[in-house]
């Protein structure tokens, strides 16, 4: 029960004799928020992690001191908030994990069932094909990018079929 709250403390001695007495408490809510479920994102997009909460003090694993931080790693990135217009300053934390895939196949899942996309071989040696169909009347940006996270290739397509 958050707010004020009536406590009663009772006793009894090893011979039988009991005693009680009652006293007000506060009890305070801690600052709750989520960074997410476990994610995984393209190794050429940071991923930006918020606490969604103002006016805290924040204390990210990466020793930064701000509300929101750019993953721009893989790993566990763990937050801890403090509220400090509570009593007790108290706190919540939160960890999430982040995964970068080397090879990343993104299409807008409002279209991913009436669109083909299909590329051999991988890994490769220097040369790919690719089928790419369904994107009739669509601009389409194909980045081809290395396992170090680099772009080796960039072609933007236009009404391709």
């Amino acid at each position: 029960m958050i707010g004020n709250t009536k406590i009663t403390y009772s006793f009894t001695d090893g011979i039988g004799c009991q005693d009680s007495a009652n006293q007000m408490i506060v009890v305070e809510s801690n600052p709750l928020f989520s960074l997410g479920a476990d994610t995984s994102t393209c190794v050429d997009i940071a991923l930006t992690l918020d606490a969604q909460l103002n006016n805290m003090i924040y204390l990210w694993s990466t020793v930064d001191s701000t509300q929101t931080v750019q993953a721009s790693k893989a790993g566990s990135w763990s937050l801890v908030v403090a509220d400090t217009s509570t009593i007790a300053n108290c706190t919540y934390s939160d960890t999430i994990k982040v995964d970068y895939e080397a090879v990343c196949v993104s299409i807008d899942e409002s279209i991913a069932t009436t669109t083909e996309l299909k590329y051999y071989p991988n890994p490769t040696h220097g040369r790919v094909n690719a089928i790419i169909k369904g994107f009739e009347g669509l601009d389409v940006q194909l980045h081809i990018v290395s396992a170090h996270g680099s772009i080796v290739y960039h072609e933007a397509l236009k009404y391709a079929s």
